[in-house]
């Protein structure tokens, strides 16, 4: 009752004080062309006159010729600002005559309709001709107190003398730090014809107005272990609720450089939407109004846009897979491994020529002792007259694997191919055996995406922690919604807490 009767005689007061409205001259149109371009304002704005039809019409055209879209409300005491979309609420800029006999009103409206919250500006023109200063000022204090005009608000005072000519226009800027403290008034500069707008500073309002002079504010932290809540600071479980005990020196280093006080509500899940679209935990809380600002950090997803703002938080989160690196022989063949696809096309190429060699001279050692009539009887247990190609490969056989063959080089052009064969076999199961060994050490790096994981013998688990359960549900990704099909739906055995999984 007591405030319905202050509002009436706000309204009283300012009917029965109201002076003349404004002549938007020249001097006016290029004051909001250089407010509306320097504050950074949208390309379009809707102004609240009472003017003439002649100055109205010579206002649009003067707006248009300076590529301004402009909406001009001369008769707005029925305006009702619940047409506007709230989509495009960062394009809404607002021009008022507070001289006129229905701005009280319509500025009443407006903070009913919670158009003086950001994205939305406004710009208020008031002329001081027939006002001291200090009274106009008091005017707007008394007007502006039960505003919902908070830090993140812009709305601008343009004061000035009319009657003067070529007068300067000071711009103030009007705010609440929370609605338990009284209006703040800024002076934002000076406005004049021949230096256009001189700001006192170009700092955006979050720079300008930290000072919230301890106003109490609301959190919420999300904790899943009622024991977190005795270990906030002293890194002890620091996998319990992880992201809450990160969190929580950010939320305290914030509202000390504001300058304000801060309660905790606690709850157990960062919250999601029901089958009623109501939203529960901290996502709840926010929805509501009942917190300010979420003290642990939540992952951005569609279904919370529009619901909650987020901030970009300085401590990177993700979730992911930890596994140890399953041994090479897990996953791949040692037995290949040792040398490259190159490597055993040499060698093959190598003991190819080599085996053709050797049957060569093989060939021409058998002749050369039938023709010499040698000894037949000293080689009749180990000497074949006619060797064939399985006898050289059966040669080649035994001095790869290092187990010997039957056959005994009685020329020197054989013994020097036979050497020449022992000794790169030798090498090479050297170096094939060191490389199977040093493989049989090493661990796999093949798994590097989901897809690699899913297709591993891995066996895996998952946290089980409420947004797990809640983002595997969700995925819509073919690749890892094929993951939570194979992998995880129906398999309950795979849940399991940090220790464990560990």
């Amino acid at each position: 009752m007591i405030k319905k009767f202050f509002v009436l005689w706000t309204i009283m007061e300012y009917l029965f004080t109201r002076s003349e409205s404004l002549v938007i001259n020249d001097h006016y149109k290029k004051l909001i062309i250089d407010v509306t371009t320097t504050t950074h304002a949208a390309s379009s704005f809707t102004a609240f006159l009472c003017t003439s039809p002649d100055e109205a019409v010579q206002l649009s055209k003067d707006m248009t010729n300076n590529y301004k879209i402009h909406n001009l409300q001369n008769n707005f005491k029925n305006y009702e600002f619940s047409v506007d979309n709230k989509q495009i609420a960062h394009q809404l800029f607002y021009i008022v005559d507070f001289q006129c006999e229905d701005s009280v009103n319509l500025l009443i409206k407006a903070n009913l309709s919670q158009m003086f919250l950001a994205p939305r500006k406004w710009l208020i023109l008031q002329d001081l001709t027939n006002s001291t200063s200090k009274l106009s000022q008091n005017k707007l204090i008394n007007l502006f107190n039960d505003f919902d005009v908070y830090p993140d608000s812009e709305v601008y005072i343009a004061q000035g003398y009319q009657s003067k000519i070529n007068n300067s226009i000071e711009l103030l800027s009007l705010y609440r730090p929370s609605p338990y403290r009284n209006i703040v008034i800024e002076n934002r500069g000076i406005w004049d014809e021949q230096n256009g707008l001189r700001l006192n500073n170009h700092d955006p309002s979050s720079r300008r107005r930290r000072n919230l002079q301890q106003t109490p504010l609301k959190s919420c932290l999300v904790v899943t272990n009622p024991d977190t809540l005795n270990h906030l600071t002293d890194a002890k479980d620091k996998f319990v609720d992880t992201i809450t005990k990160v969190n929580y020196p950010w939320i305290l280093h914030i509202v000390n450089r504001i300058n304000a006080t801060i309660n905790f509500t606690v709850r157990d899940t960062w919250g999601y939407q029901d089958d009623n679209g109501s939203w529960s935990g901290m996502i709840g809380l926010l929805d509501r109004g009942e917190i300010d600002i979420g003290g642990t950090a939540t992952f951005l997803v569609s279904s919370r846009i529009g619901v909650v703002d987020y901030v970009q938080l300085y401590t990177p989160t993700k979730s992911k897979f930890i596994f140890r690196r399953p041994p090479l022989s897990y996953v791949r063949n040692l037995f290949t491994l040792p040398f490259s696809r190159s490597v055993w096309m040499t060698i093959i190429i190598f003991l190819s020529l080599v085996c053709l060699i050797l049957y060569i001279t093989m060939k021409w050692e058998t002749k050369h002792i039938c023709e010499n009539h040698l000894a037949v009887v000293q080689y009749s247990v180990d000497w074949n007259p006619n060797p064939a190609i399985s006898d050289n490969f059966l040669v080649i056989l035994g001095a790869v694997s290092q187990q010997g063959f039957f056959y005994e080089a009685k020329m020197i052009s054989t013994r020097v191919v036979v050497l020449v064969l022992l000794i790169a076999a030798l090498s090479l199961y050297a170096a094939y055996s060191a490389n199977i060994v040093a493989n049989i050490q090493r661990t796999s790096d093949s798994i590097q995406t989901i897809s690699d994981l899913m297709d591993s013998p891995l066996k895996i688990g998952i946290h089980d922690i409420v947004y797990n359960r809640y983002y595997f549900k969700m995925l819509d990704d073919p690749v890892r919604k094929k993951f939570y099909d194979t992998k995880v739906k129906d398999k309950s055995n795979i849940w399991m807490n940090v220790t464990e999984g560990v």
